[in-house]
């Protein structure tokens, strides 16, 4: 299980550097467990906060399954449509969803548009 306080110590950019080169190379329930620790950031209001665990989702994205980008599509768009988030929060969720796009299929970009 990932820390909850390793992005917050001292060694800040060591850490997520390490914690980025980690998260690349895992595969199955560990893949899974990253993933969901990312997405449940999302709920964050701290722009750090939701900044670093997008472009830890960004790097793993490509290798998402269909239920999992179901997932990152619907957080995504839920965050957009929410009126009180920071420009640069809305960004992010504008970049991740370039990439998930990618993956999509057609039915997925369809329900998402629609959301």
């Amino acid at each position: 299980q990932l820390s909850k306080d390793v992005l917050n110590a001292d060694y800040y950019e060591t850490y997520r550097e390490a914690l980025e080169a980690i998260t690349v190379k895992l595969s199955g329930k560990q893949l899974d467990n990253a993933f969901n620790y990312f997405i449940s950031k999302f709920g964050y209001e701290k722009i750090d906060t939701v900044d670093e665990y997008a472009d830890l989702l960004k790097e793993i994205a490509q290798r998402l399954d269909e239920k999992q980008i179901n997932i990152a599509l619907n957080c995504c768009m839920d965050k957009l449509n929410d009126k009180n988030k920071h420009q640069n929060i809305c960004i992010k969720y504008i970049q991740l969803l370039e990439i998930i796009s990618d993956k999509c299929n057609q039915q997925q970009l369809n329900e998402g548009y629609i959301h």
